[in-house]
């Protein structure tokens, strides 16, 4: 019997993460300064001129485009491994895991008592239906566990 996959990203979701990818790798090339102004909250700015004045950065400038631009390289290498995992899910839809498969990992992941009982969790991810989230297949599994049987 073929697995229940949730939704499945469609191809438009692939060149979407791919074109998010490429335009962040090309802003992490591009030398060419552009004026802005940015809003920081006072203890972030205070922490920043601190980290200057004791010249552990050059400038609040640079400071401020090393940040960004680690973050957007985080957010292109997600971007690109989610295109890939998309891509590998729509070729090969029977190996995405299945919500209850994935609360039970977290389960055991947390040392939950819950992780000894895949039935349950596969019987609370039924019940709960494909908008359910392993939190939420976790919380249903723990009080039909803590529940009193009758």
């Amino acid at each position: 019997m073929a697995r229940k996959t949730r939704t499945t990203a469609s191809a438009e979701s692939i060149e979407t993460y791919s074109e998010l990818a490429r335009l962040l790798e090309d802003a992490l090339r591009d030398r060419e300064r552009t004026a802005t102004s940015l809003r920081l909250n006072r203890s972030l700015w205070e922490a920043a001129d601190f980290a200057v004045h004791r010249g552990w950065a050059a400038s609040l400038t640079s400071l401020v485009e090393q940040s960004v631009a680690t973050r957007l390289a985080e957010i292109a290498s997600v971007a690109d491994e989610q295109a890939a995992l998309v891509e590998h899910y729509e070729r090969h839809p029977d190996a995405r895991s299945e919500l209850w498969e994935l609360a039970l990992a977290a389960a055991e992941i947390d040392g939950n008592p819950v992780a000894e009982h895949p039935g349950l969790l596969r019987r609370a991810a039924e019940s709960l239906g494909d908008r359910a989230d392993i939190d939420a297949v976790l919380a249903w599994a723990e009080g039909a566990l803590a529940a009193p049987v009758a």
